[in-house]
């Protein structure tokens, strides 16, 4: 009895540990995506670097998820507290890229960050009439926004990553 007891607690273990790396490295596809949607290069090294982060994805699926759900129920509200969570999840990116010696965007990412997480009306515009749209300073972001979370969806973290680093890039812009 104590041996099987033993054995499914080893599945479990060995399942939340898979899961965690899994995790891990779809952050860090997710994160080169990032960096081609804002157009810039990082060395191999870097990539690499990236590649191994130890962080997971799960901040940014939580925060698509939220944004999802509030286009779906046609809530400013829901999208709103999604931008915040967007905004919690995208303080990491400037510290993992900083472990892996990115300097480009990372005062601008953690700035912006800061705002999404503040709530600051000023960078995002939420208009819900037949449908939602998502707007910064005129620049339309709501197809980058249901193919962000189309991506996530699928489980494809380099496309999810590219779109959210194009919104990003956007959201730079001022």
């Amino acid at each position: 009895m104590n041996f099987k007891i033993t054995i499914v607690v080893l599945l479990a273990v060995l399942a939340c540990c898979n899961a965690s790396v899994q995790s891990s490295k779809d952050l860090g596809d997710f994160l080169l995506g990032v960096v081609e949607g804002l157009e810039f290069t990082v060395s191999s090294h870097a990539k690499t670097c990236i590649q191994d982060t130890t962080h997971t994805i799960d901040d940014f699926k939580s925060a698509y998820e939220s944004i999802d759900h509030g286009m779906d129920a046609k809530s400013a509200h829901d999208i709103l507290d999604g931008m915040k969570d967007f905004g919690k999840a995208l303080v990491e990116v400037p510290i993992i890229y900083e472990e892996c010696g990115v300097t480009k965007f990372v005062s601008e990412i953690k700035s912006l960050a800061s705002k999404l997480e503040e709530g600051d009306a000023g960078v995002i515009e939420v208009i819900i009439k037949e449908l939602v749209n998502i707007f910064h300073h005129s620049h339309d972001l709501t197809d980058y926004f249901k193919d962000a979370i189309a991506d996530e969806k699928k489980g494809s973290y380099t496309s999810f990553g590219i779109n959210v680093g194009k919104i990003v890039g956007i959201l730079l812009k001022d």
